[in-house]
């Protein structure tokens, strides 16, 4: 075991799966087994202690992932359905959603750690069980139903991940698009924030160059651990003063509203994210508000509102 985990972000992450799994009393008023808890745990050292073979800015494919919430084969059919939207628009997308899990999240809780927080709260009474199935669709109905949005973001990716997706995975080709929204970083829990950084940048300029009539807007990775002395936020917080300079205000905007996700001492309320990683409702709802002035504005040149125009390059 100790070759399988990664020093002490290895023993952080199983410390904080511990925490979790201590609250996971019931689930559908039956004790949760030991089984459920050990697959969350597995989960946790299956991301958390694999090494990654190369640098954040190389592209990695994750074929072989699975775990036990998901089977294997999970990547590619989430990158079919990526490619299957693309395929079946009938208009140029509003926007495009690159990222990990909180990306993906938009459309409901996917991971297993982000589900294990939801089966908690209802055990405590705190949420019905109705309300954990739509908790994020809410905020993702009421952004897809007045626009065209495609979402590229899988639960687990880095930016290695990411960078595969864009290039080998193809996800950038066959379409059009007004704004790409772009949060990405916060698995790269093995590597130097400088090279993060470095990363986060390739994708932005990937997106650039593919894209002319886009406008990225980039935000900071969101914050995460309860306090600011967390020290994968710090890490984080680095990250995000370096990608800042990517930023010109015009093809590349920085959006940043992490000061709304936390209160004035910055500290992260299990409301705003029951894992202090993932966003609940009240997130995504954040979100979407601050994406809404740009996606209801009527641009100068590129693309107008709402996808008119060609629908491909």
């Amino acid at each position: 075991m100790v070759g399988f985990m990664s020093g002490g972000m290895a023993i952080g992450a199983v410390s904080e799966v511990f925490a979790i799994t201590s609250d996971l009393k019931m689930l559908g008023g039956e004790p949760l087994s030991k089984i459920a808890k050990a697959g969350i745990l597995s989960a946790v050292l299956i991301f958390a202690g694999a090494a990654s073979p190369c640098p954040p800015d190389v592209p990695q494919d994750r074929f072989a992932y699975s775990s036990w919430w998901a089977a294997p084969g999970y990547w590619q059919r989430r990158i079919d359905l990526q490619r299957g939207a693309i395929e079946g628009a009938k208009k140029p997308f509003d926007l495009v959603l690159v990222g990990d899990s909180i990306t993906q999240n938009w459309e409901g809780w996917v991971d297993g750690i982000s589900r294990s927080n939801l089966l908690s709260r209802i055990a405590q009474g705190r949420i019905s069980w109705a309300e954990a199935h739509v908790e994020p669709m809410r905020n993702w109905t009421l952004l897809t139903n007045e626009f065209a949005v495609l979402n590229l973001g899988i639960s687990g990716d880095d930016t290695r991940h990411v960078i595969w997706r864009l290039t080998e995975g193809r996800c950038l080709e066959g379409y059009r698009a007004r704004y790409f929204a772009v949060m990405v970083g916060t698995n790269n829990v093995r590597d130097a924030p400088e090279d993060v950084a470095k990363a986060v940048g390739k994708i932005v300029k990937l997106i650039v160059s593919s894209h002319p009539e886009s406008t990225v807007l980039l935000h900071p990775i969101f914050p995460r651990g309860k306090t600011p002395d967390d020290p994968r936020r710090r890490a984080n917080e680095e990250v995000n003063r370096i990608i800042r300079r990517l930023v010109d205000g015009k093809r590349v905007v920085w959006s940043d509203f992490t000061a709304r996700l936390i209160d004035g001492n910055g500290v992260l309320s299990a409301e705003m994210m029951s894992d202090y990683l993932h966003p609940c409702e009240c997130g995504y709802a954040i979100w979407r508000e601050e994406l809404l002035p740009y996606l209801r504005k009527k641009d100068e040149g590129g693309l107008p509102q709402n996808g008119d125009g060609p629908l491909r390059h």
